[in-house]
């Protein structure tokens, strides 16, 4: 989510890549160029008008104060290989329109988040630690997925830690994040994912 990142030149899609209707994933194999073995790839399905909307805003267009669209997922993402069959595709692709929404719109200061246009289940989030605070200067980096029961269920969601301790309570060393929207801890109320509930919530 840095300068350098978004620097790099997005990698083309394979010639011979489908594009399949809404209730269907593809699998995509391309050969690694380093060692000629083959790599695959589970790229989102897309729905009629979803791919046009997510589009208008263009890969590497900064469309809020945070939130910015590329065009292609990581390599390093972690559910970049999970595959994904939404269980209500209309529920979730106006979900999915809903937090991009949100997102470009009502992100706080010292929070970036990137989605993808070939991936639109998928976010890259990263969070800078508050001032006068432990955590002022470090940065917390997380991927997360809209998974198939999204939005009756709450986003995936994985901590990518960089040291050897457990800095927060919450965010384990294997990329566990303990907190009761995504239920990964007890709560109540509005403190458990419900129909009102948002990724803009979880990041706040």
């Amino acid at each position: 989510m840095g300068d350098e990142d978004e620097k790099e030149e997005p990698k083309p899609m394979p010639e011979d890549a489908d594009v399949k209707d809404a209730t269907t994933t593809t699998i995509v194999a391309k050969t690694d160029g380093d060692n000629g073995q083959a790599v695959t790839e589970a790229p989102l399905a897309s729905v009629e008008g979803m791919e046009a909307e997510v589009a208008d805003t263009g890969p590497d267009e900064i469309a809020g104060e945070g939130f910015s669209l590329l065009e292609f997922a990581p390599a390093a993402h972690r559910f970049r290989m999970s595959m994904l069959q939404p269980s209500d595709p209309r529920s979730f692709y106006s979900a999915v329109k809903r937090e991009i929404k949100l997102l470009k719109s009502d992100l706080p200061p010292g929070v970036w988040v990137r989605g993808y246009e070939n991936r639109i289940d998928l976010l890259s989030v990263m969070i800078a630690g508050p001032t006068k605070t432990p955590y002022e200067d470090g940065l917390f980096v997380f991927d997360v997925q809209l998974g198939g029961e999204y939005p009756r269920a709450p986003p995936l969601c994985h901590y990518h830690s960089y040291c050897s301790d457990r800095l927060n309570p919450n965010l384990y060393e294997d990329g566990k994040v303990c907190v009761s929207l995504l239920g990964t801890w007890s709560g109540r109320g509005v403190e458990v994912w419900g129909k009102d509930s948002s990724l803009l919530q979880v990041i706040v």
